[in-house]
């Protein structure tokens, strides 16, 4: 899959559209969203929303998340910045997400409104859509 209309046109082009691209979130971005900059989580926010490769990735991210529904004791897990951390290297390199951080993001209200919430306002759209083409 390629993000071409996510990322500025110069870079697209030098990008080619043949080659995938999983790494197309600037540093300014992802140094606001790991210093949980408000802005910089919005615009993260925007951006799952836009994107169809982040947008299918934190999809897949909240049914993990949903899936999780008894997480392990509590045992200290990583801060809101490793999160963070782990769930950029999820949306761009696709690396798994480890246990803790799924537990994470269930039970932190900012980390889950920034990742999670965007990803069901996305279903939510995706769904009616989908029910709007069926009664056609």
């Amino acid at each position: 899959m390629t993000c071409d209309s996510c990322l500025p046109p110069e870079v697209a082009k030098a990008v080619g559209s043949d080659i995938p691209v999983r790494t197309h979130l600037s540093d300014a971005l992802r140094i606001g969203v790991l210093a949980e900059d408000e802005d910089a989580d919005l615009r993260m926010e925007g951006h799952i929303m836009s994107c169809p490769i982040c947008g299918e990735s934190c999809l897949c991210l909240w049914e993990a998340v949903r899936g999780n529904v008894d997480p392990p004791a509590y045992v200290p897990g990583p801060n809101c910045a490793q999160t963070r951390n782990d769930v950029l290297r999820y949306l761009e390199d696709d690396r798994e997400v480890p246990e803790p951080t799924l537990v994470h993001l269930q039970d932190c209200e900012s980390c889950q409104t920034h990742f999670i919430e965007p990803a069901k306002a996305l279903y939510a759209l995706l769904v009616n859509e989908e029910s709007a083409g069926a009664q056609d």
